[in-house]
């Protein structure tokens, strides 16, 4: 390994298909990381933001494998208390260059005129949400910035309602996001920066809606279509459990939930379902008929 991390600061996408193999709690190292951090500087950057200049860039640049070498590397920094604290140091340093780059990736892989396949748009999603999460509970420098930085705001909103609703990384991230944003009782939102955020356009807010209907009716249909002894019914049912929760804690804000109306969720949660499908969502939501009522007067 101590030949790699020279390597790693190379466009050269086999370095990085061979790192994640090989980084693990005995290889991992800080010259790995620093190298690693190189790909996200902020004045690396580019200037020119056309869809055809980012598509050189991102051809020549494997940035979804830089991407995954970091996650790993994340989930490797552990052994000691040291390695933890200088690896938290380093990434804090380069923190805003980290979701900078992660979302310039997002942004132009999402794009309505990206001529990438589904499956590698779903990956980037995936890992960009993945990273996301592996930055966080690292040091509570980062988690700050992290959880309340618009560039974390824009990745979720653009990946959540793009993957397949069974892929965790997006739905895990969306659902901690919302969390953070919220009092111990997750009864309301504590701090303003997400809706605030989510409300800043007004489009941002109904293509929200849409996807959180879109996901309810995947799920819905999904489920009627397998048994309980099948092998997807159990990550169905965790998908499940996770956009409820989603759900729930959107839902604590008026202007949301109405969103959320408008865009036909209330038609899509009641439809009766196998499985006690509509029982679970029902429970999951709490006291889904008290605030809907409550709601309903502000309408």
């Amino acid at each position: 390994m101590s030949a790699i991390p020279p390597k790693a600061r190379s466009y050269d996408l086999s370095v990085f298909e061979s790192l994640m193999d090989l980084i693990s709690l005995e290889t991992y190292s800080i010259p790995l990381l620093e190298s690693l951090l190189t790909h996200f500087q902020m004045e690396k950057l580019p200037k020119a933001r056309s869809y055809a200049a980012l598509d050189t860039l991102f051809i020549a640049k494997p940035m979804l494998a830089i991407m995954a070498c970091l996650c790993i590397c994340l989930d490797n920094c552990y052994k000691t208390r040291s390695l933890l604290q200088t690896t938290a140091d380093r990434v804090h340093d380069c923190i805003e260059g980290i979701l900078s780059w992660t979302l310039l990736l997002v942004d132009h892989v999402l794009a309505p005129k990206s001529k990438d396949p589904l499956q590698r748009k779903e990956l980037v999603g995936e890992f960009a949400c993945l990273l996301l999460a592996r930055l966080l509970r690292i040091d509570t420098r980062i988690d700050q910035v992290v959880t309340e930085s618009e560039k974390t705001f824009e990745v979720i909103i653009k990946c959540w309602p793009a993957c397949d609703i069974l892929t965790p990384p997006p739905s895990n991230i969306f659902a901690l996001i919302l969390r953070e944003h919220m009092d111990a009782t997750q009864e309301r939102f504590e701090k303003d920066a997400f809706i605030t955020y989510l409300l800043s356009d007004e489009k941002r807010l109904p293509r929200l809606a849409k996807g959180v209907v879109a996901h309810l009716d995947k799920v819905r249909e999904m489920l009627e279509g397998v048994k309980p002894t099948d092998e997807t019914f159990g990550p169905l049912q965790r998908a499940l459990k996770v956009l409820t929760v989603i759900v729930n804690r959107l839902s604590r804000n008026q202007s949301v939930y109405r969103a959320l109306r408008r865009a036909g969720f209330l038609q899509s949660w009641v439809k009766p379902t196998r499985f006690g499908c509509r029982t679970r969502l029902m429970q999951a939501r709490g006291q889904d008929s008290k605030q809907s009522s409550g709601l309903e007067s502000t309408t």
